[in-house]
Formats: structure tokens, sequence, C-alpha cells
């Protein structure tokens, strides 16, 4: 009686070992991936105008990231990209600048490709302070709903919630010269059928 119980938790182990190492986990039932995110701005930020304010002034920045989406279920972890068109950066601690509009790429694993954009948010960039040193930081909270591209109705499909922290010597004034950028926070996107 003994030998089989030990030969059932032998094979219930094996088969364990097994999905830890391949990976073969269920998909979510819901539809939907939830993961973080890591990544850096990949350009210096380029002025362009505001699409959405309808002036066609320069007024606006397009700050481009690329970085990695990680989730539980490997297929759907992969590489994502996002260009996030805005105004000036807010610069004191506590308020806001709007994202007036952008887009993201994310290319999981599983070799799905899913794009969209985002749309205006008034509070989508908030100044959370930053530190002076030798090398200074200025961090920023980054919240925007994800929309899919080409998709019928204009509901969201998932949110973006990021820390965008920008490093630099300390400038001769009270800020930071700015010489790059990370990010990292939490994505959720709905799957479309």
């Amino acid at each position: 009686m003994m030998a089989s119980g030990v030969g059932r938790v032998l094979r219930i182990g094996v088969i364990a070992a097994a999905i830890l190492v391949t990976g073969a986990f269920p998909r979510p039932a819901s539809g939907a991936i939830s993961g973080t995110l890591s990544g850096f701005e990949s350009a210096y930020p380029a002025a362009v105008p505001c699409p959405l304010s309808g002036n066609g002034q320069l007024g606006c920045q397009v700050a481009t990231f690329v970085g990695y989406f990680n989730t539980r279920h490997r297929g759907d972890s992969g590489f994502w990209a996002a260009r996030v068109v805005h105004p000036g950066l807010p610069t004191t601690k506590g308020r806001y600048a709007y994202i007036d509009s952008g887009s993201f790429t994310l290319r999981t694993g599983s070799g799905r490709r899913i794009t969209g954009y985002f749309r205006a948010t008034a509070s989508g960039l908030e100044d959370l302070g930053q530190r002076l040193g030798a090398i200074c930081t200025q961090t920023f909270a980054v919240t925007d709903r994800l929309y899919i591209s080409g998709a019928a109705n204009s509901s969201p499909i998932g949110t973006f919630r990021a820390r965008l922290t920008h490093y630099g010597p300390r400038s001769s004034g009270a800020g930071c010269r700015v010489l790059w950028a990370t990010v990292s926070g939490r994505m959720t996107i709905s799957i479309p059928g």
C-alpha cells in the first residue's frame, strides 16, 4: 500500500515539474492578460503639434518607450512599445499634465500582436517630485486607458499605470538635466476575440 502512495506522489511530482519546465499553465478564462512592464525611453522627446488640441502648433512632445511585458502566462509575455504625446511635464509635485494622444503595440511570445492607442486624459501625468543630488531624479505617475486600433466601439480594452523616472545630473538651477528615463508599472489588456 505504501509503495502505490509513493508512486502516485512521484507521478504527480513529475507532471508538476513538466508543467513548470514547459510553462504549460492554463490561459486566463476572462480573456484578459495582466502583468508588469518595464522599459526605458528610447529617444529624446521631439516637438510635435498637439493632435487633439487642433491648434497645429508645436506645443506637445512625443515620448517613445520600449520594454518588456511580463505575465504569469509565458505566451502572453512579450515586448511592448509606446508613443505618448503630451504638452510640457508638470514641474510642481502633485500637479498634473494631460496626455494628448499616443499609441502602443504589444507582441506576445505566442506571436499575438495587439495595437492600440491612448486617448486624451486630463490627469494622465502627475509630478511625484524630484530628488536633487549629484544624480538627480524626477518621478511621474503615468495613467491612461488603452483602446484597440480599428475597433468598432470606443470602449477601452485595458489600463496602463506606470512610474516614469528621469535621471541626470543636477542642472545649475533647481532641476535636473535629463539624460535617460525608465518606466515600470502594470498593464492589463482585454484580449480581442
